[in-house]
């Protein structure tokens, strides 16, 4: 088909998919990416800097292989991410206790011990807000008191940037984007002593682009797009997981079930989160298999063949993880129907060709262990001393197919782009009833 003047190649065979991933020379995004990055508002000459390999560069001097900066800026992302010391320290000393901090009763007198909460907002508290601190420390919010509330308009309309909208058309996207881009823009010029609290990963990409001569603007360009990438789906995942576990009873008995021996006095153990908790893990994937929007894109450098059919260098190929995540070869007659404990029952689906919520190959998300653990460890601080309802609100029939006759179910957007994990339409959302209690 053509759109916008240009050839494109839908790919919907999960073989043919998995066959894009293995070639990284005929198949790429770097076009793709350059565009996004000049939206930013980077310069053209300065976006082709970034991407041209230069040997004598510092952070190459030494390698074993010489990249261009967007590169090494995702060689450290996934060295940073990587499970280890490094992803430990960061869920240890910064993460959890942005977790406690949004889950902590601080609206409420003391004696209280019943509290309503949108569970949206608390998860933007979480992952958005926290996440934003954990990366940049609480001088960001000197810089800009409203960075989430800006975040959060650029959530409902960066789907105009994705697609280049003019600006007469996304007038909106472009005050957000500069609101944003402005605050890490400012940043950037406090002296170190002021950002002593941003983390290593921050440091190091700052130090390769500064390297790269890039000034204060084009840096802060860089980290909005950076931070989109960070914060994007982890408060949307962590919405739909919690709001499936607290609207069905038996789910929450099961995950606080299995959870118990990783809490030990305040502490949560994430590793065993993640390894021994079979009915956590298996929601949370059938969640990112459900929720998944974005399609996979790459640019078409070289003339080759997918399936025996030729593709034409200069044209782009699509392929739909959404469309992967409902093949009824693999999901039954009803894919569209959550099953809780689908992967438990059967783990090796998720290395079917036809599950792909992280991408794959070597452009494989690099967040989804942080990801995955964090939102793992929110649960289980969630649940451990409280007992977790429903507030009614009327029980219309709302389009829940996830859970038929059992009253409202957040729905979520699809109306809209969305690059990554789906949000629930604007409005939609869950009142939490959190009853503390004491354990013994």
């Amino acid at each position: 088909m053509v759109v916008g003047g240009q050839q494109v190649y839908i790919i919907s065979s999960p073989k043919h998919i998995s066959e894009l991933y293995k070639d990284t020379v005929s198949f790429n995004r770097d076009l793709m990416s350059k565009e996004l990055y000049h939206r930013a508002g980077i310069p053209r000459r300065v976006v082709d800097r970034i991407f041209e390999v230069d040997p004598k560069a510092p952070y190459n001097v030494n390698s074993a292989r010489c990249m261009h900066s967007t590169d090494v800026m995702m060689s450290l992302y996934r060295h940073h991410l990587s499970p280890g010391k490094s992803l430990n320290d960061l869920l240890a000393d910064r993460i959890t206790p942005c977790i406690l901090k949004a889950l902590a009763p601080r609206t409420m007198p003391a004696p209280a011990s019943v509290r309503t909460v949108s569970l949206h907002n608390v998860c933007v508290e979480v992952f958005v807000k926290g996440i934003a601190e954990a990366y940049y420390g609480p001088v960001l919010w000197e810089i800009e008191p409203n960075f989430v509330e800006w975040y959060m308009v650029w959530e409902r309309v960066n789907w105009k940037f994705i697609f280049g909208l003019p600006a007469f058309l996304g007038r909106d996207m472009q005050i957000a984007r500069r609101h944003l881009v402005g605050t890490f823009a400012k940043y950037f010029t406090l002296p170190q002593e002021q950002r002593e609290q941003g983390n290593w990963w921050v440091r190091a990409v700052e130090e390769v682009l500064r390297q790269d001569k890039l000034n204060d603007h084009e840096i802060g360009c860089m980290f909005m797009l950076q931070t989109w990438a960070i914060l994007g789906n982890m408060f949307k995942t962590a919405f739909w997981l919690v709001a499936h576990i607290v609207y069905d009873p038996s789910i929450l008995d099961a995950i606080r079930t299995e959870m118990q021996p990783a809490l030990t006095g305040d502490q949560v153990d994430h590793r065993y989160l993640v390894e021994h908790c079979p009915h956590l893990d298996s929601l949370f994937s059938e969640v990112l298999r459900l929720r998944m929007a974005s399609p996979m894109v790459r640019d078409i450098a070289v003339t080759s063949a997918i399936g025996g059919k030729t593709v034409r260098a200069g044209s782009r190929v699509l392929a739909s993880y959404r469309q992967l995540h409902l093949n009824p070869d693999v999901w039954g007659s009803a894919p569209h129907v959550l099953e809780a404990d689908r992967f438990a029952k059967d783990p090796g689906l998720r290395s079917n060709a036809s599950y792909r919520p992280w991408g794959g190959g070597s452009t494989a998300c690099p967040g989804r262990f942080l990801a995955k653990q964090a939102i793992f460890c929110f649960v289980a601080h969630l649940l451990r001393d409280s007992e977790i309802g429903l507030q009614q609100e009327g029980a219309s029939a709302a389009d829940a197919p996830d859970h038929p006759g059992r009253g409202r179910f957040p729905r979520a957007d699809w109306s809209r782009p969305s690059p990554g994990i789906v949000g629930p339409l604007e409005g939609e959302d869950l009142t939490l009833v959190i009853r503390r209690v004491r354990r013994k």
